[in-house]
């Protein structure tokens, strides 16, 4: 088990492929108990033979003459801060290094060229990792990375930086170099602004608990289904546009929105079905639930409460109203 196998790795098949796992739920489980600690300075600790031995799993034949090889690894919360000895391991496929002390990267770049799978979550990293041509999952939350610009991955599905301190996506995937990417989490970054992502498959963001007081740029996502916002400064929803075809679940949870208004721009999204809005003012307007409704006539569920046939018919009602005041408003 601790002889690693050293021929030239071979090509990953598309059977081999894993598949990136979307996570639904409203708020992304962020572990953030390591980032005092990876904060601290340490002192140099090499992944040891041992360690790999210990951590190696899931025997596969590999490479053009078929020979086995272990192409996972597990090695965390061992303190490493060196992972040099990863070139020795070329056919790895699946590497979980999180909860140490790693900062440098580099390493990476070494082999290790089928890797489909790496967590490096909670360590002391400040860049992203070098180009991985079948890198499938990316999970490197709880780190210190500032920005993703140098991130280049053509395979690459599912990427999460929760927790680190990014200040902009302007140039996340500009040139093509996150062409497949459907799943982006930025939770609990220093974002002020949605920015103009170049990511044409995106059906997954999130973006909870930054400092974003708008929505420009959105609009560019139109494969979006699933956007959760909740945490944020936003007090306007301009940037929605019926472009967005696929986009059903919009979390806007605890954000700065007061107006009706405001909630009917929700409206333009032709698919959207979930509406999240509680922890904002304008959960006190009087008959909120079927106002809300009134102006998003495809709401199915509010603030987690599905709408029954009653409801939509006590909307309906209230547009009716609305348009009539209006037009008796208009021939005043």
């Amino acid at each position: 088990k601790n002889q690693p196998v050293s021929h030239n790795p071979a090509t990953v098949s598309s059977g081999e492929r894993v598949t990136a796992t979307e996570r639904m739920e409203e708020t992304p489980t962020i572990d953030v108990s390591q980032a005092a600690t990876n904060a601290q300075p340490t002192e140099a600790s090499p992944l040891m033979p041992d360690n790999v031995s210990e951590g190696l799993s899931q025997l596969c034949c590999v490479g053009k003459k078929m020979q086995c090889a272990y192409v996972r690894l597990t090695a965390k919360d061992l303190k490493v801060t060196d992972i040099r000895i990863l070139s020795r391991y070329p056919y790895l496929r699946y590497v979980d290094l999180s909860e140490n002390h790693i900062e440098d990267l580099t390493p990476l770049g070494e082999g290790l060229e089928d890797l489909l799978v790496l967590n490096i979550a909670n360590n002391n990293i400040r860049s992203v990792p070098p180009k991985k041509k079948y890198l499938q999952v990316l999970i490197m939350n709880n780190n210190h990375v500032e920005s993703l610009d140098n991130l280049d991955m053509p395979m690459l599905a599912s990427l999460n930086v929760a927790g680190n301190a990014i200040t902009s996506l302007s140039q996340v995937g500009a040139h093509g170099t996150l062409p497949v990417l459907r799943v982006l989490d930025v939770c609990r970054n220093s974002l002020t602004s949605v920015g103009r992502l170049q990511l044409d498959r995106l059906t997954t963001l999130y973006m909870g608990y930054n400092k974003i007081e708008n929505l420009d740029g959105i609009s560019s996502l139109t494969n979006l289904e699933f956007l959760h916002m909740r945490g944020n400064k936003l007090s306007t929803l301009d940037g929605f546009s019926k472009t967005m075809t696929k986009l059903k679940y919009v979390n806007l949870r605890d954000n700065e929105i007061k107006s009706l208004a405001e909630v009917k721009k929700v409206g333009v999204l032709p698919a959207v079905t979930k509406l999240v809005l509680a922890g904002n003012a304008v959960t006190e307007t009087q008959e909120y639930r079927i106002a809300v409704l009134a102006v998003v006539r495809t709401l199915q569920v509010l603030d987690k409460d599905a709408y029954d046939e009653d409801a939509q018919l006590d909307a309906h009602e209230m547009r009716v109203a609305a348009a009539s005041a209006k037009e008796k408003e208009e021939t005043a």
